[in-house]
């Protein structure tokens, strides 16, 4: 009899401990929308991934989307625990989903905005600045693009220059627009500003920028728990504070500069932009 309660317990041990392995292996998904091809961004953003792996004692993978529309839609319905997500997204994300842990906030060149480039082939001289656009010439990256899309268009409206019949053509991702240029497929473009230095020696200008926006975040699942949410936050955040730490963030972008605490309402002016673009039938 005691042998057999012995064995019980032993059992019950063995059942406890094997629990508590299976949760601590559970896999943790970081999602990344899809602003460069799958392979880059895999590249990219693994670094991460495996620091935090070692951080939170749980395996982290990355999860590059399909589309803009289908990043934003896992991450609203918490299909993935947490995300890497442009601006635009986040603020269209907390308008139809509702409001998400934030943990943390890019920062560029000691700053936490950015603008995109408005690109035309160096040896295009008739172009020279935004009103010598032909809107209809020129490539987009995707409709829910900050950068490629959001915000040149907004520029465009208030120019006056859209025509009734606009039907922008889209081209992925931001490398394709700047190779869309270069090519002469089309005449403009409008790319993150990494991209433009990365081909500007291959004959590419900037004719304009686009007005300045906060910069990407990493939010989570509201159904993520709250330790697991503190833990990844404090990772991140302490990212700023060793060499290895800000090699693993130039791997992301070699201008990032570290991760900051960020707050929802620095995305206000952003909201406007969109209601003002959705008003006229632009998103």
């Amino acid at each position: 009899m005691i042998n057999l309660v012995i064995k019980l317990k032993l059992s019950l041990i063995i059942l406890i401990i094997s629990c508590h392995l299976i949760y601590s292996q559970k896999q943790i998904v970081l999602a990344v929308h899809p602003y460069l091809p799958y392979s880059e961004l895999q590249k990219r953003f693994q670094p991460l991934a495996d620091y935090l792996s070692k951080q939170i004692n749980k395996k982290v993978v990355v999860r590059v989307g399909k589309t803009y529309e289908e990043h934003i839609e896992i991450i609203g319905k918490d299909e993935v625990d947490f995300a890497y997500v442009g601006s635009a997204e986040y603020v269209r994300l907390v308008e139809k989903y509702g409001s998400k842990p934030l943990l943390a906030i890019i920062e560029n060149n000691n700053k936490t905005t950015f603008t995109g480039k408005f690109i035309a082939r160096i040896d295009n001289h008739k172009i020279n600045k935004i009103q010598d656009i032909d809107v209809g010439k020129m490539a987009f990256v995707q409709k829910k693009s900050t950068m490629g899309y959001i915000l040149p268009v907004y520029m465009f409206l208030k120019n006056n220059m859209l025509k009734e019949n606009f039907k922008p053509a889209f081209l992925r991702n931001h490398n394709n627009v700047a190779l869309g240029v270069l090519t002469g497929d089309f005449e403009t473009g409008v790319v993150k500003e990494e991209i433009f230095y990365e081909y500007e020696k291959k004959g590419l200008k900037i004719i304009a920028e686009t007005p300045e926006i906060p910069e990407h975040i990493f939010i989570a699942s509201s159904k993520m728990q709250t330790k697991t949410v503190k833990e990844i936050k404090y990772a991140l955040l302490n990212l700023n504070n060793t060499v290895e730490g800000k090699k693993i963030l130039r791997k992301i972008k070699i201008s990032i500069t570290g991760l900051r605490i960020v707050e929802d309402s620095y995305y206000n002016n952003l909201r406007l932009i969109i209601k003002e673009l959705e008003k006229n039938n632009l998103l």
